[in-house]
């Protein structure tokens, strides 16, 4: 019996470690046609709604994402009928969206962002546990924005804590290195 045990035990593990292939998959390029890049005549705005196998990579860093996927040129040229002092382009996902706002130049003048359940940087997650005994973290907000360049100016998360049928909001603002302070709400 110990035998028959150890056999399925051996063989489960066995075929387990087959399983764990690690699959290389190609980077992620977005294309877009110049008829899609049209703008939405009557608010001057275009909206990209990114299918779920971008929604990883946007994530990670939307305005890297955007700089690096999406081409303004082109969208200006597409659009060179209009004659507008600005663009303003949605990306959106099913976790958040980036709004930006380019020049009709094609330089950025502003970009906000929000984005819902993010993971927090983990020393931030446990100052706001050790700050609110009994209380356990179940959602959040990450919201960001930037002017007149790709990268963030201000960027800080909303989190909700319960604490059995209690409930607060707090505002955590980041600072450069990514670490949060605790701010009122």
């Amino acid at each position: 019996m110990k035998k028959l045990i150890f056999s399925i035990v051996l063989m489960g593990i066995v075929f387990s470690s087959y399983a764990q292939k690690v699959i290389r998959l190609d980077e992620v390029t977005m294309e877009l046609s110049s008829e899609a890049l049209k703008l939405n005549p009557d608010s001057q705005t275009l909206i990209v709604n990114l299918p779920e196998k971008y929604t990883g990579h946007f994530n990670e860093s939307p305005l890297r994402f955007v700089r690096e996927n999406f081409d303004i040129q082109k969208f200006i040229i597409a659009n060179r009928d209009a004659d507008y002092e600005h663009y303003d382009v949605y990306f959106k996902t099913n976790k958040g969206d980036l709004k930006v706002r380019f020049n009709n130049k094609g330089d950025l003048l502003t970009s906000y962002q929000v984005f819902k359940d993010v993971k927090m940087p983990y020393a931030t997650a446990v100052s706001i546990l050790k700050q609110n005994p009994n209380y356990s973290i179940v959602g959040n907000k990450h919201i960001a924005s930037s002017r007149n360049s790709w990268t963030l100016d201000k960027e800080f998360f909303k989190v909700k804590l319960r604490n059995g049928s209690k409930s607060k909001n707090i505002r955590v603002d980041l600072d450069k290195s990514g670490m949060g302070k605790l701010a009122a709400m």
